[in-house]
Parts: structure tokens; sequence; C-alpha cells
């Protein structure tokens, strides 16, 4: 790639979150790789403790993926009850690279940038559709039992013997 030099992006732009049955008056959280977490969690808390906001839609890409996540999870420990909708998707970037010399073609790259649209209602929504999560629902991974601890025995690394003295270095 030494003999490109990058030209101009387009980035497909995301369209509405892709749900059925989305209030008109939702929430939509847009979450870049350079949001301040104490930000967008302070204005999604603020918006959600109002009764009318019923529906609030977390959307991040790329780099902004965990924090998208990580939002919702905070959100869903403060808010009990709520029903969650997962919806992974790609969007296309478009990627053009100039030759440095003219013997060189144009370049033309796309890629696909995953992201991720997660809704949290208050109200239920339809349990059938794929990514629901209801309320309070751990998967199997995380058990809520505790298990006992077996009572292990510290090892310490066995020391090695200390050298003797031999009668040589004694008489020196």
């Amino acid at each position: 790639m030494e003999n490109y030099t990058k030209g101009e992006s387009t980035e497909e732009s995301v369209g509405p979150p892709p749900f059925k049955d989305l209030r008109d008056d939702f929430v939509h959280m847009k979450v870049q790789p350079n949001s301040k977490l104490r930000n967008l969690l302070e204005y999604a808390k603020k918006a959600f403790q109002d009764e009318a906001k019923r529906q609030m839609v977390f959307t991040g890409s790329g780099h902004a993926l965990a924090k998208t996540i990580t939002c919702v999870e905070i959100m869903k420990r403060k808010h009990k009850g709520v029903h969650q909708v997962n919806k992974i998707l790609y969007k296309k970037v478009e990627d053009c690279w100039e030759p440095k010399s003219p013997e060189f073609d144009r370049l033309k790259i796309v890629r696909e940038i995953p992201t991720i649209h997660i809704l949290l209602s208050k109200d239920p929504v339809d349990a059938t559709q794929l990514g629901y999560q209801a309320p309070g629902c751990t998967d199997g991974s995380w058990s809520t039992e505790q298990k006992p601890l077996k009572a292990r025995k510290k090892q310490f690394p066995k020391r090695t013997p200390r050298r003797q003295k031999t009668q040589q270095t004694a008489d020196q």
C-alpha cells in the first residue's frame, strides 16, 4: 500500500432501528467510540425515568460495540424489569485508494463494519422475535447457584538446598 494514498471514504448510513412495534417516541442513543460513558448514562437514565418514555434504543458500530453493550447492561441493572431485543447487522464502508504513480489502478475496498441495535422496553414486546431477552433472564453460562470452592493448600516452590561449605572454603 506504499504506492497508494487514501482517497475518499463513503459510509452507508445506518437506517432506523430494525425493530417491529417500535413506538414513535422512543429514545435513540447513538454511541460513538469517543462518547463518554458517564454522559451517555446520565442522559439515558434521565430520559428513561420519564414515564412517557417507554422504549430506548442503543446503537453502536465498530469500536463502539463494547461501549454500547456496557451502557445497556448498566441500564438493565438500574431499571429492573425491562425487556431487551438485540439486532446485529453490518454497515458498508467504501474506501478509495488513489495510486501515486500512473501505472497502478485505483483501488476500491468495501468493508463491512458490525453494528448493534439494542432495544430496552418497559412494556412487553414480542417474545418470539430473534434476540429477545426477558427481564431478569440469564443465559446458561452464568449460574446463579454458588458452588463451594475446594480448599487448596498453598504450594510454594521448592527451595534448592544451600550449598554446603567445603573444607577448602572454610580454611580460607
